[in-house]
């Protein structure tokens, strides 16, 4: 981890800390800085320079490992030509809000799918965003971005992967599981990318499952994630399916895009 990454996440930490210790964001506190955060974002594609003007504080500062701007520089972005509509995709989701008396804290994750591009890369980053409270208004103060390195950009898949098995969202797991890959469950069955499809969609609806812990390691275009999940749930017969389960997945990366290869499952031992 860089200089400037070691005090973006110390500084950010601390920020957190002092919110933390304050009162907590109400729902519609979350849901209007939520949609401040998405009509930012739509004022910078429109170049509608009024309602970003409206947002910004005076003093707002943006951060990046490049450098840093104010709102001078904010707002100099209007005066060039709004960007040409393309099927590029941009999600902004994994919102944390937190929330002292006059003061906000959000972070949250960007998950950019360059179709345009032709090789449909996806890429992260994460955004940290500070606001104030005057006269009941809120407004930006500053804002962090960074782009994930290697090792987060699986990290963050393996979140990704459990929103969709929660959704059953078949067409996530087939746009980043290889043709040729190969998975082991805990009781030794191999299925291919097939089966593997089919199990998401055939799979119980568990009444819990969370992520415990993860881990990964890149070396050129191979990845490798190790996460440890906690499942609460039956299978359909009534078989109990809950405990610990830790999976190793393995990847490749072809065309700038990352893709599951093989993937083991064990389930742990309760500790006495």
């Amino acid at each position: 981890m860089n200089t400037i990454c070691k005090i973006l996440t110390v500084s950010l930490i601390t920020v957190f800390a002092v919110v933390s210790v304050s009162a907590k964001c109400t729902d519609s506190q979350k849901a209007a800085l939520k949609k401040m955060d998405k009509d930012w974002g739509n004022a910078n594609q429109t170049r509608n320079r009024a309602a970003l003007d409206g947002m910004l504080s005076s003093h707002y500062s943006a951060f990046s490992l490049s450098g840093s701007t104010d709102k001078k520089a904010a707002m100099a972005i209007m005066d060039q030509p709004a960007p040409e509509p393309d099927n590029n995709v941009l999600i902004s989701d994994h919102y944390i809000i937190k929330c002292s008396v006059n003061t906000a804290v959000m972070t949250h994750r960007n998950e950019f799918h360059d179709i345009e591009g032709g090789k449909g890369e996806v890429f992260y980053s994460r955004s940290v965003h500070v606001f104030e409270n005057a006269g009941g208004k809120w407004s930006v103060v500053a804002s962090v971005n960074h782009p994930m390195d290697d090792e987060g950009n699986l990290i963050y898949m393996t979140y990704g992967g459990l929103e969709a098995f929660k959704k059953k969202d078949l067409e996530w797991f087939k746009a980043r599981t290889h043709d040729q890959a190969v998975s082991v469950d805990q009781n030794g069955k191999i299925s291919g990318k097939s089966e593997m499809i089919k199990g998401v969609k055939d799979a119980p609806k568990f009444e819990k499952i969370k992520i415990e812990d993860i881990g990964a390691n890149v070396n050129g275009d191979m990845g490798t994630v190790v996460v440890t999940y906690m499942v609460e749930g039956k299978a359909p017969d009534g078989t109990d399916m809950g405990g610990r389960y830790r999976i190793s997945r393995n990847y490749v990366r072809e065309n700038g895009k990352w893709l599951m290869m093989s993937a083991h499952a064990t389930k742990m031992e309760v500790k006495q």
